[in-house]
């Protein structure tokens, strides 16, 4: 008599079921996760690049500017740290960091697809920090820069606070932390 292994029909169609329950189930809850992970993952590379610069800016003696690409409020297409070496107010971009030279020292081009930032109290567009490590109040405020996704204004929206003593920190958009001198009610 021969001994067949395998699985029955009926126990094939119980695994299937079961599997199919599970992916019903859990792959929605997935997506969900991938989207609040790369709003904070883009979030926590801002408050980064915003403690590169105010590092920068203290380790170096210098003035360093963190500033939007775009040069306005829209920060999505990313964000330029660069040093004043040679203290004269003016922020050039020469291809190495070596002496007295303005440099560029991080760089962030554009966020992920579907993500956008702002700066929605007083449209900055960039911040710049002192020696000391606080920020130049006659030429940046501080700010809460907020960052979306497709979904909106919704509390997995991050806010990014600057403080004018050069601090940063993300909180929920629907926080009222956010609130930085103005009404942090949207996007945009």
């Amino acid at each position: 008599m021969k001994i067949f292994k395998g699985f029955t029909l009926i126990e094939l169609m119980i695994a299937i079921s079961i599997l199919a329950i599970i992916l019903v189930v859990g792959v929605p809850n997935f997506q969900i996760t991938i989207q609040n992970n790369r709003v904070t993952t883009n979030a926590n590379g801002l408050v980064s690049a915003i403690m590169i610069a105010r590092s920068e800016a203290i380790k170096r003696g210098v003035d360093v500017q963190i500033r939007s690409i775009s040069g306005n409020s829209n920060w999505s297409t990313g964000w330029s740290v660069v040093t004043d070496s040679d203290n004269n107010n003016v922020f050039s971009v020469t291809p190495d960091c070596i002496g007295n030279n303005d440099c560029e020292v991080h760089r962030r081009a554009g966020l992920d697809s579907g993500v956008t930032l702002n700066s929605v109290v007083n449209n900055v567009t960039l911040f710049q920090f002192d020696p000391r490590g606080r920020l130049r109040t006659a030429v940046s405020n501080p700010d809460t820069l907020v960052m979306c996704d497709n979904r909106g204004f919704v509390p997995q929206a991050r806010a990014i606070v600057v403080t004018n003593t050069g601090r940063s920190r993300v909180v929920s958009a629907t926080d009222p932390q956010a609130d930085v001198n103005g009404n942090v009610n949207a996007c945009t």
